[in-house]
């Protein structure tokens, strides 16, 4: 729908292997973030893309933030949905990294050897935080089955146990993020929480999305479109 939205803009839709369209996790899936970045980076140098407003939610963001700082010449905006450097850092203020590794590992190695059902029966417990309505639960869940459950699992204990804001610093364009004002916590802490992994490291503007859980653009479409409008 962003694409159809702004169609007067040459749009750039960017899916990795295993993460959609029947793709499957490469061989020897690492460094997903950041190799994905640097991949995206040489695509905007090979095609001569300027003025290039990097869009991505989630992972997806972590992804847009580290191409603006490979890219920096190239990237006028980046507008980051719902995430953040370091994920687990959202959830336990205060972990490291380091904490993080060894749960991080066991939880990447159980998503990868569960069976194909107890896996999405697993994801499926955690649809409430996805998106507050059904239809929006149902599209993410639809979205999980079509993912490689390799690439997730492998992404997944990457992600818990990275910090990614070292690369902020390398980011010049100024960034907007959106957040989900989810209804059971109060507004100026889900604001503080975010503003704790960005503020001084980048030029950041952020800005709250009520009713909404993590995937904005299916909660409150009308909204997302004005932000990215």
């Amino acid at each position: 729908p962003t694409v159809a939205q702004q169609a007067d803009w040459d749009n750039h839709v960017v899916t990795l292997n295993g993460f959609g369209g029947g793709t499957q996790a490469p061989q020897g899936l690492a460094n997903v973030v950041e190799g994905a970045a640097l991949d995206i980076a040489a695509y905007l140098d090979a095609e001569n893309l300027e003025d290039v407003v990097l869009v991505g939610h989630s992972m997806g963001a972590q992804v847009a933030l580290l191409t603006a700082g490979a890219a920096a010449d190239r990237v006028s905006h980046v507008v980051v949905v719902d995430s953040a450097p370091f994920f687990s850092g959202l959830m336990q203020p205060g972990v490291t990294p380091e904490m993080m590794a060894p749960q991080a590992a066991a939880i990447g190695d159980q998503m990868s050897a569960m069976p194909r059902e107890a896996y999405l029966g697993m994801m499926a417990q955690g649809l409430r935080v996805q998106s507050i309505t059904p239809d929006g639960q149902a599209q993410v869940m639809d979205w999980i089955e079509g993912a490689d459950q390799t690439a997730v699992a492998i992404a997944t204990a990457e992600l818990m146990a990275t910090d990614f804001a070292p690369h902020l610093r390398d980011v010049q364009a100024p960034v907007t993020l959106l957040y989900a004002e989810f209804p059971e916590m109060a507004p100026e802490q889900i604001r503080a929480m975010f503003m704790a992994q960005y503020e001084g490291k980048v030029d950041i503007e952020a800005r709250g999305v009520a009713d909404s859980r993590h995937f904005i653009m299916l909660d409150q479409p009308e909204r997302f479109a004005e932000e990215i409008e």
